[in-house]
């Protein structure tokens, strides 16, 4: 079998700060010092295990302590402090990963970090296996089915005839049931992050649940875990340099609120929505760096009885009126005449000059009533009444939504039945498919046209709705192209897969804004947003 091999670059902190600038919320400070960094976590963490682990405040920290086989930058490009060289065979179905040599695992013991063992390919390997027994409907397990035998194993066959193994400490081998160019990409996700099962084992059973049934091969490792706070410290035993000495992380309590601990200094940053940020005072005593970090919009689930209609969807969209939001939102807001964000990049290029006539269908009620009336002749209806549709419980997306109903209504007498969940609770029926209708975020992480227009690629851990198999065909194309060109043509034809067959409704962009004290720059974060920081920087 011919593989064909590949350099796998290795980026440290330093380094980090010029490749992943277009994530960046501060420039790397010039000089500075190793002082203690402090964060208010969003909930309390409970499981550290990275291959389990799933709310906010428990993947901030496992990625601050732990690396992957890979990580990706801004612009979408991977690289990997852990692996030296990999090989692809030429049918692009099996793998070869090659360890550097000289990286290991770290404990905290005795009030100082210390060596634990060399990191193995079998770490990685019974990693992959744990997902597979543990957490089976992890979002990496929709690219971990292309491993071959994935399926046997996901029906109850032992974990061991999973083509993965470690054909010696330093190599990992994998083989897949067919090729996914979107494989490597699965090895950025925290629920790959190496296990020793050795330690593993040693827990018996309460891995990840204190600071001390867990072992770390990150920029920090956890040296106290409390009621009140979590404490990370430097890895010395890895060879980054430009590192805080220590994070202190604040658990959530009633009393404590972004806004006053910034106030007072008791943290150095914060994510803040845009109403949040009205409320902070004396805002030039900060440093505060506006995002557009979320997308709205409306997404059909095309299996249902309803919205299987193309011609409904498609009125929908042409009576989407987006004045009737944007005119009451202000400055934190701004209508979105497309998914992918106007300072979204292709290698280094700006994406929305290069496909210019690209947009989602634009306000036409002679249009929108022309397809509304074949779509009811089709499906054999004299009107829509109570068309459920799942929104939000946050004012933002009431009174959006409340707006645009009366849209729908007056043009149209399509009638909407507005459920109220919590965000969590919408986007987890979206994904599940138990859903007729919905308003959801999608995050913009970075970029790239591929970080929003994933959300639709059913290869993709984030795939909310499938944009199809037309759709999954151009995305996949277009993250193999090698010019900006070529990259924003494929990207954009995807794109336009979207909105013809209107699967899903663009409204409006909102802003966040990150806010850190005036001494404190370096914050960055990774392709997901979560906050790293190892850069970070205290004058």
């Amino acid at each position: 079998m011919r593989f064909q091999y590949k350099k796998a670059v290795k980026i440290i902190a330093l380094m980090l700060c010029a490749v992943m600038l277009a994530t960046s919320v501060s420039g790397c400070a010039r000089g500075g010092s190793s002082k203690s960094v402090s964060w208010l976590l969003t909930s309390a963490p409970r499981n550290l295990d990275p291959q389990t682990a799933k709310s906010e405040s428990e993947l901030l920290i496992i990625k601050n302590c732990f690396k992957g086989l890979f990580e990706k930058n801004a612009d979408g490009e991977i690289f990997s402090s852990v692996v030296e060289h990999y090989g692809v065979s030429e049918d692009g179905r099996h793998y070869n990963f090659y360890l550097y040599d000289d990286i290991y695992w770290s404990i905290y013991e005795g009030r100082e970090i210390k060596k634990y063992a060399p990191i193995t390919a079998q770490d990685f390997a019974f990693a992959i296996k744990r997902v597979f027994t543990d957490n089976p409907n992890a979002d990496v397990m929709k690219i971990l089915k292309s491993i071959k035998n994935a399926d046997k194993v996901l029906k109850g066959a032992d974990v061991s005839k999973l083509s993965v193994s470690a054909k010696d400490d330093k190599t990992l081998s994998i083989s897949l049931s067919e090729k996914n160019p979107a494989f490597l990409e699965a090895f950025c996700d925290s629920a790959l992050f190496p296990c020793n099962e050795s330690f593993f084992n040693s827990t018996s059973g309460r891995y990840g649940l204190s600071h001390e049934t867990v072992i770390f091969n990150g920029s920090f490792c956890l040296s106290a875990w409390g009621e009140s706070s979590i404490r990370l410290i430097r890895n010395t035993q890895i060879e980054e340099k430009a590192r805080p000495e220590a994070v202190t992380l604040y658990l959530p309590k009633a009393t404590r609120e972004h806004i006053a601990l910034l106030e007072k200094g008791d943290i150095d940053a914060a994510e803040l929505s845009s109403e949040q940020f009205d409320k902070l005072s004396k805002k030039d005593s900060f440093n505060a760096v506006k995002n557009t970090s979320v997308v709205w919009t409306l997404v059909f689930n095309t299996q249902s009885e309803l919205w299987k209609n193309k011609n409904l969807r498609s009125a929908v969209a042409q009576c989407t009126d987006r004045g009737v939001i944007t005119s009451k939102e202000g400055e934190h807001h701004s209508a979105a005449s497309r998914l992918v964000s106007d300072k979204a990049l292709v290698f280094s290029r700006d994406y929305a000059s290069l496909t210019e006539n690209i947009s989602a269908p634009v306000y036409n009620s002679e249009k929108a009533k022309a397809l509304y009336s074949q779509a009811l002749s089709e499906l054999e209806l004299s009107q829509i009444l109570n068309a459920e549709i799942l929104v939000p419980d946050k004012a933002l997306c009431k009174n959006t939504f409340a707006a645009l109903n009366q849209v729908y209504q007056r043009e149209l007498s399509l009638y909407f039945s507005p459920l109220y969940l919590s965000q969590d609770a919408v986007l987890s029926k979206v994904r599940s498919g138990e859903f007729s209708a919905a308003l959801v975020p999608l995050y913009i992480s970075a970029q790239a046209p591929s970080s929003t227009l994933e959300y639709f690629s059913s290869t993709s851990p984030l795939c909310i709705v499938s944009g199809g198999e037309a759709f999954n065909s151009k995305f996949t194309s277009a993250q193999n192209k090698t010019t900006a060109e070529d990259s924003a043509k494929a990207y954009s034809e995807a794109e336009n897969i979207l909105y013809s067959s209107a699967v899903t409704i663009p409204l409006f962009f909102e802003n966040s804004y990150f806010v850190s004290q005036k001494n404190t720059s370096g914050f960055m974060r990774d392709k997901s947003g979560t906050v790293l920081f190892n850069s970070v920087q205290i004058k």
